[in-house]
């Protein structure tokens, strides 16, 4: 056996291992996901996150929040139950920093592939599988052919699919229901984003929202727009070094 199929083979027993565990056993009600702040839900094509629906997370530059913002849906998303896949080829995800968020680890699924390919099958699989509450996963270029095949796949098990780009890609073809830009503001010693949907179906394109969030609470609130400094952002712990990693 070649060592692209035992790394295949042995992402798909991970997989199987974790998705048929009696705790993300397909229970995974198909309801609509709320952002868990109102005013955010506002701006949205529905009023909410859609499952069945690829997001675009867009950043001009890494520890944007981009990556915070979209780890928080995914955290709505599994609260009626099912996994949340971790794609994390790269090794930059520090798992600490996803519990100080209120995520279950024992929830958490990471898989970091060894390449390219088995990444995006890896996805692929993730995103087909009904046991899943949502993925994250970070794509820096993604072809037109593999997002349709993501988009086919997160529509046929009614997951959320969280992809977080870098704001080169706007612009190109994309198969995602919503795109949005997220864009650090000033804060009184709280993270704060200004949020822009630039993508989506019907008449949302443009709308924008500021928001801040409690770091004790792990909440989002409308931003009292007061004059402030920038805080630490927890989206560099997120992608904190490779050698820090920890894998759950």
């Amino acid at each position: 056996m070649t060592r692209g199929k035992q790394e295949k083979t042995q992402l798909l027993q991970t997989l199987r291992q974790q998705l048929e565990s009696p705790r993300s056993a397909a229970t995974v009600k198909r309801d609509d996901v709320s952002s868990g702040c109102p005013e955010f839900d506002q701006i949205l094509p529905a009023g909410c996150f859609q499952r069945g629906q690829l997001v675009e997370w867009l950043e001009d530059s890494p520890g944007s929040g981009a990556s915070t913002l979209a780890l928080l849906v995914a955290r709505q998303a599994a609260q009626r139950g099912g996994v949340i896949t971790i794609m994390d080829r790269e090794k930059h995800f520090f798992p600490p920093a996803a519990a100080a968020l209120g995520i279950n680890l024992n929830n958490l699924l990471l898989i970091q592939a060894a390449s390219y390919q088995d990444e995006f099958w890896a996805l692929d699989q993730a995103l087909r599988c009904p046991a899943v509450a949502a993925v994250w996963a970070s794509l820096k270029h993604l072809e037109p052919r593999h997002f349709r095949r993501l988009q086919l796949a997160v529509e046929q098990s009614g997951s959320l699919g969280l992809l977080t780009r870098p704001l080169q890609v706007r612009g190109q073809p994309s198969w995602s229901q919503i795109q949005l830009l997220v864009q650090p503001r000033p804060g009184n010693g709280l993270r704060r984003w200004r949020i822009e949907v630039i993508r989506a179906r019907g008449d949302r394109a443009g709308r924008a929202v500021e928001l801040e969030m409690d770091d004790t609470t792990g909440t989002l609130r409308e931003s009292s727009h007061e004059h402030q400094t920038n805080p630490l952002h927890l989206d560099s712990q997120l992608a904190s070094p490779a050698s820090d990693c920890r894998a759950s």
